[in-house]
């Protein structure tokens, strides 16, 4: 695993997050109405190389720290990585990954969770150039301040590793879907390994909707969008 960025290095560059009732600011300014940029100091980004007995190559986690300190306590190795609960056929219905995450049952082994305000796991196909949004979230305390949006440009804008990347959605939920189609438009590209897709798909991507009705057999998962590599397929 790589530690892209020595964060050390920009420590005292930090912005202050902080919330007033439902509002997000950073140094004292509406969240909604900066750049991105403004949180790159507060982003941690972890990238795995090589395959490994863990996690393939291309893996990846983005997080954004509301404090200095999970940074100063990771270097220490007082600070662990927040990871998404593990939904099984055992634990189906009753593991939701992006808002268990949050909860105390969840967090209270990992340390200095509490810092943690929004989290991307995904996949970064190095031959096609795809890059899989698996899972997205933000602490519920922070959401409606465009963190989703802002964490969306830190990977594909600020990181070197990404640029240039063509973004798949995969199996997002209802919530997700509203956010893809506001962030990415027309332009969304998805892979879908479930059977069963939101209610909402058809309404807000009406022809790639039928496309993946026609197309999809079951038990295989289907790379459908306009940006799709053929390699995907």
């Amino acid at each position: 695993m790589k530690h892209l960025k020595k964060y050390s290095d920009h420590i005292n560059e930090m912005a202050d997050i902080s919330r007033k009732g439902k509002k997000v600011f950073v140094d004292d300014k509406l969240m909604k109405e900066l750049d991105y940029e403004v949180l790159e100091d507060n982003s941690v980004f972890f990238y795995n190389d090589k395959d490994n007995f863990m996690y393939s190559g291309g893996k990846f986690w983005l997080y954004i720290v509301s404090d200095t300190k999970w940074v100063k306590d990771y270097e220490k190795g007082e600070s662990d990585m927040l990871m998404f609960p593990i939904r099984t056929r055992m634990n189906a219905f009753r593991v939701a990954p992006i808002t268990d995450v949050w909860k105390k049952t969840h967090t209270k082994n990992t340390k200095n969770a509490d810092l943690i305000i929004g989290i991307i796991e995904g996949f970064h196909d190095q031959k096609t150039g795809n890059l899989y949004i698996e899972m997205m979230s933000v602490r519920p305390a922070y959401k409606r301040n465009s963190l989703n949006a802002k964490m969306m440009d830190l990977l594909t804008k600020g990181t070197k590793t990404l640029a240039g990347t063509t973004v798949v959605w995969e199996d997002p939920t209802a919530d997700g879907l509203e956010f893809i189609k506001k962030y990415s438009g027309d332009d969304a590209n998805f892979r879908w390994t479930i059977g069963i897709k939101p209610k909402n798909y058809k309404e807000l991507y009406p022809e790639l909707a039928d496309e993946t009705e026609a197309t999809q057999q079951t038990g295989k998962s289907l790379h459908i969008g306009p940006g799709i590599k053929k390699e995907a397929q």
